[in-house]
């Protein structure tokens, strides 16, 4: 048997963080904890998100999975920012969020359920107007008396808040990548389309399967890792190592999936030597710099 591949190294290195995770994920719910519940409960999913993807025999269905790098990134940049908050303003914005999510979703249901189904009943608030505005407003407080957030608003874009946070990169790659499947994206519905023929080809999200399990791998590590570097979270001395081998191994991949392939555009990709080639030259470069 030769050695393990970067793949199988990281399976391996994942699975050795469960029990930790484990004992992080565990909460004890108080009202002065509400935040420290749902960082914990971000790294939880963001870390089930990677076994789901590293763990998978094949891609099959791989397209379906996708969209959820989005949330975990946006898990990231929130939490990022609320960070900057006292503990009680941490807390009550989590609380105020929830709220108001609560709200404005039994709001949506109701008018949905009043259209397809009059007759099943569903949760509603009496008083929904009335509660968004007080929350609202309290959000709109909290935000105006630490600077934090626009004057006016209850709560900054997830843009602004990924500039606050130097994340911004982040995001615009990672919403750009996932939001061509989330969204109507006339390219991503035609390169679902492949064949021997161009002109002759079968429509099936299978025809990229790989290339989307791939992006749930990198990018679901990606965030994962950005995770335990942001989120003030207590782990052992030995997952912190744990931690170092899986940025080490993602790092040395060779290939990262592109938003925008070579293939789908049947351009010649770069071999694996040049790519080799290309990353020699960058870690002398920075040798170089770094010496200096």
């Amino acid at each position: 048997m030769g050695n393990p591949s970067p793949h199988e190294q990281i399976v391996v290195l994942l699975g050795n963080l469960e029990d930790e995770i484990s004992r992080i994920s565990r909460h004890k719910v108080t009202d002065q904890n509400w935040f420290k519940g749902i960082k914990k409960a971000s790294i939880a999913k963001s870390f089930e998100f990677c076994l789901e993807a590293y763990r998978r025999d094949t891609s099959d269905s791989a397209f379906f999975l996708a969209p959820s790098v989005r949330g975990i990134c946006e898990d990231l940049i929130t939490i990022t920012y609320l960070q900057q908050l006292s503990e009680r303003e941490q807390n009550r914005v989590t609380i105020l969020k929830s709220k108001l999510a609560s709200v404005e979703a039994t709001e949506k249901q109701q008018r949905f359920f009043e259209s397809e189904r009059p007759w099943q009943p569903v949760v509603t608030y009496s008083n929904a107007a009335e509660l968004k505005q007080q929350l609202t407003a309290e959000l709109k407080s909290i935000g105006e008396n630490k600077n934090l957030w626009k004057k006016g608003t209850p709560f900054p874009s997830v843009y602004k808040m990924a500039e606050a946070t130097k994340l911004s990169e982040v995001y615009d790659f990672i919403y750009n990548i996932s939001s061509d499947i989330v969204h109507f994206n006339a390219r991503i519905l035609l390169r679902m389309g492949w064949g021997e023929d161009p002109r002759d080809v079968s429509f099936s999200t299978g025809n990229f399967s790989s290339y989307y399990l791939n992006m749930c791998c990198t990018y679901g590590l990606l965030l994962f890792l950005y995770q335990q570097q942001n989120f003030d979270l207590p782990f052992n001395t030995d997952a912190q190592e744990i931690f170092l081998e899986l940025s080490a191994l993602l790092s040395y991949e060779m290939r990262w999936v592109e938003s925008v392939t070579f293939e789908e555009l049947n351009i010649e990709p770069p071999s694996l030597q040049d790519r080799i080639n290309r990353r020699l030259q960058f870690d002398k470069n920075m040798s170089e710099i770094n010496e200096t």
